[in-house]
C-alpha cells in the first residue's frame, strides 16, 4: 500500500506541510530549485509556434463559465503539430535532467483566454490536485508552458509565488464537483486567504510576461494563478506536464474515481 505523504481535502481546515522530495535531481536551469520556475527565451522557432496557433486541436474540451467560449482542450500531445513540440529532443533532455529519470506526459492541453472577460485561475498548486484526484504520489513532476501569443501585463498572464514549491498546503474538504466543472472554475484545491497571506509574506508574486516561442518551466507544487483577461487581446498557451516514470499514478488519494485519461494519463504513458 502506498503511503499518503500529502493528505489533502480530508479535513475542515487546511494546513502547511514540508515537502518531502527534492526539487531537482540533476542539472537544472539557474534558480529553478530556489524559485520553482524559470523562463527560457526563444526556445522554439516562430514557424512551429505559428503552426500550433493555427491548428484545431481535438480532445477533452472545457468551456469558460464567463464567456461560453472554449477554455481548454486537453489530451493533445499525440496530435500534430503539438506532438513535435512535446517530444522536442532538447526539451525532453532538459526535463529528464531536472527530474532525474525517464519521463512521460501526465497531461497536455491548450488553454485559451480569448479576452472580453475570460475566466482566470485561482491560486493553487497543481500537485495538490494531481495527488488528490489523479493519485500522483510525489512531486517529481513539472510543467512546460509554451506561449503561442504574447503574455503581457494586461491579458491575464500567469502569476507565481517564488519559493512556494518548498512547502505543501493541504486544502480543506469541499463539496465535490465533476473534474470538468472544477477545471472550468476551480473551487476544490484552493488555499484559503489565511494560507495565501502566509505565502505572500514569504515572497511577492511574480507576473510571467513572455512571448511566442519562449519556454516556462515550473515545479508541480509551485503556487500559481492568473486573473481574468478583460482585454480584447487573446492569451493562448500550450501546457505539457512531464512526470517521472518513478512517480506513476496510483488510486486517487482523495478517494473517488480517477479523472479522465486526458487529465491524468494512466494508459497512454509512453516513455520519453
Amino acid at each position: 500500500m502506498i503511503t499518503d505523504n500529502y493528505p489533502t481535502r480530508k479535513e475542515n481546515e487546511g494546513r502547511f506541510m514540508l515537502r518531502r522530495e527534492s526539487v531537482t535531481y540533476g542539472e537544472a536551469p539557474e534558480n529553478y530549485e530556489r524559485d520553482g520556475f524559470v523562463i527560457i527565451k526563444d526556445f522554439f522557432s516562430s514557424g512551429s509556434i505559428k503552426q500550433c496557433l493555427a491548428a484545431n486541436p481535438s480532445g477533452l474540451a472545457t468551456m469558460d463559465p464567463i464567456t461560453g467560449t472554449t477554455r481548454s482542450v486537453a489530451g493533445i500531445h499525440n496530435q500534430l503539430p503539438f506532438s513535435d513540440i512535446a517530444s522536442d529532443s532538447e526539451l525532453v533532455s532538459g526535463i529528464r535532467s531536472i527530474l532525474g529519470s525517464d519521463i512521460y506526459i501526465h497531461q497536455s492541453r491548450i488553454n485559451y483566454k480569448l479576452g472580453g472577460g475570460s475566466n482566470g485561475w485561482h491560486w493553487h498548486s497543481d500537485f495538490e490536485t494531481w495527488h488528490s484526484q489523479d493519485g500522483m504520489p510525489g512531486m517529481n513532476c513539472l510543467t512546460a508552458m509554451i506561449p503561442l501569443t504574447e503574455n503581457n501585463e494586461c491579458n491575464g498572464s500567469l502569476m507565481v509565488i517564488p519559493g512556494s514549491h518548498k512547502v505543501f498546503y493541504s486544502c480543506k474538504k469541499m463539496p465535490v464537483a465533476s473534474a470538468q466543472e472544477n477545471f472550468a472554475d476551480q473551487k476544490e484545491g484552493v488555499p484559503d486567504n489565511d494560507a495565501m497571506r502566509e505565502f505572500f509574506s514569504g515572497s511577492n508574486p511574480v507576473l510571467i510576461t513572455c512571448k511566442p516561442g519562449d519556454l516556462v518551466l515550473f515545479d508541480s507544487n509551485l503556487i500559481h494563478g492568473s486573473t481574468q483577461n478583460i482585454t480584447l487581446t487573446p492569451r493562448t498557451n500550450l501546457f505539457f506536464v512531464y512526470n517521472s516514470v518513478n512517480n506513476k499514478l496510483q488510486a486517487p488519494f482523495g478517494g473517488g474515481e480517477p479523472r479522465p485519461e486526458e487529465m491524468g494519463a494512466r494508459i497512454n504513458t509512453k516513455t520519453l
